[in-house]
């Protein structure tokens, strides 16, 4: 897994090992613990992931929804066309049963028509009322259909509206957790390191100090002694010429020169020697660590001052 969280597996050997266990026992527990961390912690990447599942299921399910209606959509409507073109077509089969009939009435009772005009006027009152009665029934039963079949689909709505939300709160619900969960072990984590950095910048600071304060030491004492030896050797050189003086107090500050440029190069390596430590420190622990400034030692030289001769 990618961003894994970085385990000191050294610390927690030394641990367990100075709590009373052997050098192998800590190690295979050290082996374990990395282990079930490994498999066990999730990442970031692993979150992402789980989140992309759980929209395409959501989008996956608000689309078999909107095939769902659309599919009664159009059942529904085929349903009516089929409805309206059976009642247009029995109507028609009517008109032309009754033209058909009237027309052969017509053809028999041409003698008889004043006899049964009276009985084809009620005949035709009476189909009539009968047309009208049998088009409200089915006015009424369509009607009644339709009504039936818009609350089975409202409530089959409800039902998946409800489901999908009560699903949607599940899942911010745990993600939600698996966060939180996820920011207080990152927390905790980043504080331990940030506490062990600090310890460690500290114990680096008093030991550059500790060095810096032998060297000024170390170098003061030498400039005494070189300044004992310069005096000392003035002394005797107080006897010889003007010139032999100037050659040697030439000599004396070319001497010196070197001498400080020699420091001047340890300091360096020391310098080098403690940034190099740092470097390593910042790779071990990739956190910004602060380093409290040391501060700058004055390194006190004396130099020998050759007075001439009396």
């Amino acid at each position: 897994m990618g961003n894994a969280i970085a385990f000191d597996t050294y610390a927690y050997v030394r641990k367990l090992r100075d709590a009373g266990l052997t050098e192998q026992q800590a190690a295979i527990q050290a082996e374990a613990l990395v282990s079930l961390i490994e498999e066990r912690l999730a990442t970031k990447k692993d979150l992402a992931e789980i989140e992309a599942v759980l929209k395409q299921n959501i989008e996956k399910i608000r689309s078999d929804l909107q095939r769902d209606l659309e599919e009664l959509d159009a059942k529904t409507a085929i349903r009516l066309n089929e409805l309206d073109t059976q009642t247009q077509t029995r109507f028609k089969e009517l008109d032309i049963k009754m033209e058909t009939r009237f027309k052969e009435l017509d053809t028999q009772a041409q003698i008889r028509s004043k006899e049964l005009d009276i009985k084809m006027e009620t005949r035709f009152k009476e189909l009539d009322t009968q047309a009208q009665t049998r088009s409200k029934e089915l006015d009424i039963k369509m009607e009644t259909m339709f009504k039936e079949l818009d609350t089975k689909a409202e409530t089959r709505f409800k039902e998946l509206d409800t489901q999908a939300q009560t699903r949607s709160k599940e899942l911010d619900i745990k993600m939600e957790t698996m966060f939180k969960e996820l920011d207080t072990k990152a927390e905790t984590r980043f504080k331990e390191l940030d506490t062990q950095a600090q310890t460690r910048s500290k114990e680096l600071d008093i030991k550059m100090e500790t060095m810096f304060k032998e060297l000024d030491t170390k170098a003061e004492t030498r400039f005494k002694e070189l300044d004992t030896q310069a005096q000392t050797r003035s002394k005797e050189l107080d006897t010889k010429a003007e010139t032999r003086f100037k050659e040697l107090d030439t000599k004396s500050e070319t001497r010196l020169k070197e001498l400080e440029l020699r420091m001047v190069i340890k300091m360096g390596g020391m310098i080098l020697a403690g940034i190099g430590i740092l470097f390593g420190l910042m790779r071990t622990w990739p956190l910004p660590v602060q380093f409290v400034p040391v501060p700058n030692q004055e390194l006190r030289q004396t130099v020998p001052q050759i007075l001439p001769g009396k």
